[in-house]
């Protein structure tokens, strides 16, 4: 059997929406206003900064069983104590808590499961009241309560440290297979040149193999000066040669001269 979805876990799944504080805030348990004028709270409010999403003040109705939200139905003028200052508002709550046709006009809807939350009815936007300066006080006191909460800030550390070492484990994993290839690469040259070579290439004999290449290398170089020796020898015997030939033909001319004489 599944375990029952938590107010906590959709609180925290609400909250990773939320995760740069330089665009956006959420706070929970809001109060209609602060002191002996609070008579009433909201599971979640919002806060967009930036004017590109408007700067809009969203609500959140967390219900997680149908018994709750059945409740909260015959009672509708709770919740108008915030959404009446709500550029939108939702039902948060698990999969079969909303039956068909309950969503009371102006509502949105999130359906909530262990790991996400799935926006299936989107809010329409509101005509609002002027904020209330007690339930703007009341918001922004959530706020500053919720950062200065130990609980929510180990919570959150807790969570940062989960994702370096996810991050981490990633990388490594990466790194290990990448020198997974390039071992079992090496490994076909090796077997490769141990096949052709007929040499046996291991960590012990390294230094002898490239001794002998060394010396084949040397050896290869001595070939290479004997072939230009040769063909150099063989020129100077083809000069030996036309020298004698010129020679004997010098003598046999000088001793034609001496017979004239």
């Amino acid at each position: 059997m599944k375990d029952k979805i938590t107010s906590k876990r959709i609180c925290a799944l609400l909250d990773e929406k939320y995760h740069n504080q330089e665009k956006g805030m959420i706070a929970f348990e809001v109060g209609n206003s602060t002191g002996l004028e609070s008579t009433r709270r909201a599971d979640a409010i919002s806060f967009e900064f930036w004017p590109s999403n408007g700067f809009l003040l969203t609500g959140y109705e967390i219900k997680v069983s149908r018994g709750d939200w059945l409740n909260e139905l015959k009672a509708p003028e709770k919740s108008h104590a915030f959404s009446r200052y709500c550029n939108r508002w939702y039902l948060v709550a698990p999969k079969g808590v909303l039956m068909p046709d309950e969503l009371p006009k102006g509502w949105g809807y999130i359906q909530a499961s262990e790991k996400a939350l799935r926006k299936k009815i989107k809010a329409p936007s509101r005509e609002v009241e002027p904020i209330d300066i007690g339930f703007m006080a009341s918001v922004l006191r959530a706020f500053i309560k919720k950062y200065d909460n130990p609980s929510f800030l180990e919570e959150k550390t807790q969570k940062i440290r989960e994702e370096i070492n996810r991050d981490l484990e990633r990388n490594y994993k990466s790194e290990i297979s990448s020198l997974s290839r390039d071992v079992a690469s090496n490994r076909l040259i090796i077997d490769k040149f141990n096949k052709e070579t007929g040499l046996y290439l291991a960590t012990h004999n390294v230094g002898k193999v490239t001794e002998l290449f060394n010396l084949l290398r040397s050896n290869r170089d001595i070939e290479n000066l004997k072939s230009r020796l040769s063909a150099n020898l063989s020129t100077c015997e083809r000069l030996m040669n036309l020298t004698n030939r010129a020679l004997e033909e010098l003598s046999l001319l000088d001793l034609e001269k001496k017979k004239d004489l």
